[in-house]
């Protein structure tokens, strides 16, 4: 039996919901309930990614699959919030990318 899958976006401004989201919600409109994607819009402070505030969220968290793609720190915390759930290495599936610098030569 398939488990749930679900994504968490974490936002930071409401404004940087952007095409990408449009994607992902034509993902779960299509996925017929297999899929759900949380909007997560706010500060760290806001939204920890910790093992408490995701059961919080979502309380069928660890029935589910974890998809996470966001910055290092961002993808290791939910890492690490799913290992203290119980939930198994297999079924949360990352990618992480970092933000570069750019140096403007004048």
């Amino acid at each position: 039996m398939a488990l749930p899958g679900l994504t968490f976006d974490r936002a930071v401004l409401e404004q940087t919901i952007t095409f990408h989201n449009r994607k992902l919600d034509q993902i779960e409109a299509r996925s017929g309930g297999f899929t759900k994607i949380h909007y997560l819009v706010g500060s760290r402070r806001e939204h920890p990614m910790d093992a408490a505030h995701l059961l919080s969220v979502v309380p069928t968290v660890r029935e589910s699959d974890i998809y996470i793609c966001g910055p290092k720190a961002l993808v290791w915390a939910v890492v690490k919030a799913a290992e203290d759930l119980g939930i198994s290495h297999d079924r949360v599936h990352h990618e992480e990318f970092e933000f570069h610098k750019t140096v403007v030569n004048t």
